[in-house]
């Protein structure tokens, strides 16, 4: 069975990387993409962790109760424990599994922990998004302990206890630094004998926009004077972890995992055009348009029989669990301790594209969910400050249909965004209607709306949403758990 790493970029904008014509350099990732295939249709979700959600089980969020967003820090809810993932999937195949970065799965009971989750090794942060890159702290309330810290490593023991370490010593470092230095020290730790799979999400290029006055000059001094600060650091960002995938694709090679390994790279969801671009895409991160769900992404390996092509197939998150599911072979016995949490594979919605991706074959599926949701199934959307978008958008084939979106945009990326708030987009006026279909073979910028020429499509479209509408999951029941602050650091 092959190797897999798969490498999650947070908030990475459709065109801020080299082979899209930025003025962003990514050499590593750009000679990467070359030399492999360019995902031109891929699919995610529109922010953060319904995405995470999808990749780790192969399930739409409505199935998992992601439609419904983000898992807030003082929510005690998560991915759902009857759910497979993705490394319990691969640790029932032998291979050795650990995840580095963001987790954002929940954490407020063990058994929604990275380690409980099939991982072998976790390191990383368990919250959301807003975390300090160098203090590693997120801010909340003065009543639940003002700034606090969050990094931690854990595994669990021959007892089957977990052991949890609080990374206090990492203060000051870059969190791309470690992550990158972290993925190289399991690829040099670990046993040839046994495949291994390392799922690493860089919490790059997520606000807060940081980088060290080195890293800003080594990476974007060619920027100076041409784009806001804020532009320039996400530049130094996004080059920041360009050369870690340097690194790592070097001791690969050095240790000889290279040429039996599949390396993927994507984005969790479109940039913010404030000072990111999704040129030439319509909309944002947390949009239904092309810029909020269409991610850059590419694989790369020895192993493909085609190399320096672009597919124009239509991909989604979700199928790398089938995906790697296929390509990991059979299952083989796995340690006592496991058995007891063996569970029933749940219903897939993701597809095997290894065949379209490896040689172009076609896929038989034509159609991905996009966004659907529903306020049945919501206990907490009245209250909260940024309710979900219970919009749904469908792809199949060439049209694209979006109805009853909560953020509706009119903005669209320019090219090389220079950074200032009002130049990183330009807004097209005219009234955004609740129902909007687009042929995206004709119109990929999502400008001319032709839902009233293609009165059959719409309804065909529209009637899909009785067949997802029994699919939604509702939000995980919230629990009377309470978030303690100890230490300066946080624990439920």
């Amino acid at each position: 069975p092959p190797n897999i790493l798969f490498i999650l970029v947070d908030d990475w904008g459709y065109q801020d990387v080299g082979f899209r014509g930025s003025n962003i350099k990514t050499p590593e990732m750009d000679a990467l993409a070359g030399s492999g295939v360019i995902l031109e249709n891929h699919y995610v979700s529109s922010i953060c962790a319904p995405t995470r959600a999808s990749l780790l089980t192969g399930r739409y969020p409505i199935r998992t109760g992601y439609w419904n967003g983000n898992v807030r820090l003082v929510k005690p809810w998560g991915l759902p424990p009857e759910e497979t993932t993705m490394a319990e999937m691969l640790r029932r195949r032998g291979y050795s599994t650990h995840a580095v970065g963001k987790w954002h799965l929940g954490f407020h009971k063990e058994e929604y922990l990275p380690v409980r989750r099939g991982f072998d090794t976790f390191l990383g942060f368990m919250t959301s998004c807003t975390e300090d890159h160098f203090q590693h702290t997120i801010l909340l309330s003065e009543e639940m302990g003002g700034e606090v810290f969050d990094f931690r490593k854990q595994h669990v023991t021959d007892r089957d206890e977990i052991r949890d370490e609080v990374l206090y010593g990492m203060r000051g470092k870059h969190s791309a630094d470690i992550f990158t230095n972290r993925t190289i020290e399991i690829l040099q730790d670990h046993d040839p004998s046994r495949p291994v799979f390392v799922y690493l999400a860089y919490s790059s290029v997520h606000s807060p926009v940081e980088v060290s006055d080195g890293d800003l000059q080594k990476f974007a001094g060619h920027l100076r004077g041409k784009v806001s600060q804020e532009r320039q650091t996400l530049a130094a960002m996004v080059s920041k972890v360009d050369e870690g995938v340097g690194r790592i694709m070097k001791e690969l090679r050095r240790s000889g995992l290279y040429d039996n390994t599949l390396v993927v790279v994507s984005s969790d969801n479109g940039g913010v055009i404030t000072h990111s671009s999704n040129y030439p895409l319509r909309g944002t991160k947390r949009s239904l348009y092309e810029g909020g769900v269409r991610s850059i992404a590419f694989l790369h390996s020895p192993l493909l029989p085609r190399k320096g092509i672009v597919s124009k197939e239509i991909f989604h998150v979700v199928d790398w669990y089938s995906t790697f599911q296929r390509l990991s072979g059979r299952e083989v016995e796995v340690e006592e301790r496991e058995t007891g949490r063996r569970k029933t594979q749940l219903e897939l919605d993701g597809v095997d594209i290894w065949g379209a991706i490896a040689t172009g074959s076609p896929l038989s599926r034509s159609e991905v969910l996009l966004n659907y949701g529903h306020k049945d199934h919501c206990h907490e959307c009245h209250h909260t400050k940024i309710p979900p978008d219970y919009g749904f958008a469908v792809r199949r084939g060439k049209w694209k249909f979006i109805e009853n979106t909560q953020y509706r945009s009119t903005k669209f990326s320019t090219k090389n965004c220079e950074g200032h708030w009002d130049r990183c987009f330009i807004l097209k006026g005219g009234h955004v209607e609740k129902t909007e279909l687009y042929n995206l073979e004709l119109d990929p910028r999502e400008e001319v709306n032709v839902a009233r020429l293609h009165g059959d499509v719409v309804e065909a479209l529209r009637h899909r949403k009785d067949h997802y509408y029994d699919l939604i999951r509702p939000l995980y029941e919230l629990q009377p758990i309470h978030l303690n602050v100890t230490n300066g650091t946080i624990f439920w």
